[in-house]
């Protein structure tokens, strides 16, 4: 079981990672708000948000984000990590993991031949590309949870309201940052996944029988 105090560290651990690397433009270390660790939040600095910016255009919504600094990471095209966690009784209570990509790529595919010595690049100069963020989210609120249509642990992807694809279990930062640098920086992530700490553990599984039985993510 993962403390709030060994994930405020494995953010900050990997945020001095990947600054180490060519990947990371600009950062936020994390901040603990709480009396303690044992019920506390994990937060970005300074994030002030207007809610009323979810029912904006993805556009929108971005280019607020890079304003006001509400990212952990920006990585190099631009795209926005966020990592946000609650603990009460030094239990998990939520998290929202949020990976916004660049809405605007063209200054990397309308010139690609000027990124491609760098091989870094390759991954986000193809012209086929269509930026979608997505989320992973966790809330272990009863009057949240809803067996299949609402699981603790779920992805959504594109802004969709209903799209909540079980996860089996709540991710760590380690499992989201690999995840994310993986699948879509997967260059640069052969280049530098050895100079990322690697973590193994785990938190417990969430996922409820009859979510197991249709499409979900796997974590083990």
């Amino acid at each position: 079981m993962k403390t709030a105090k060994m994930v405020f560290n494995q953010i900050s651990n990997l945020t001095s990672d990947l600054v180490g690397t060519a990947l990371c433009n600009d950062q936020n270390f994390p901040i603990h708000i709480g009396q303690s660790w044992d019920d506390c939040q994990i937060e970005i600095p300074n994030i002030n948000v207007s809610a009323a910016l979810k029912h904006k255009p993805y556009r929108e919504l971005f280019y607020e984000l890079e304003r006001a600094r509400g990212f952990n990471l920006k990585l190099l095209d631009g795209a926005l990590i966020q990592l946000q966690y609650k603990f009460k009784d030094n239990l998990l209570t939520g998290h929202r993991l949020g990976f916004f990509p660049n809405p605007d790529l063209t200054s990397f595919q309308g010139n690609p031949e000027e990124y491609l010595d760098d091989e870094i690049y390759l991954d986000v100069t193809d012209p086929r590309i269509v930026v979608t963020p997505l989320r992973f989210d966790y809330d272990n609120r009863e009057e949240t949870v809803r067996n299949v249509e609402h699981p603790m642990s779920h992805l959504t992807i594109g802004q969709y309201q209903n799209c909540r694809i079980p996860v089996v279990r709540p991710l760590t930062p380690s499992q989201f940052i690999t995840f994310v640098v993986r699948n879509f920086y997967h260059t640069a992530y052969n280049k530098y996944c050895g100079q990322l700490t690697s973590y193994a553990d785990l938190f417990d599984s969430t996922i409820t029988e009859d979510e197991r039985k249709i499409i979900h993510m796997g974590i083990y």
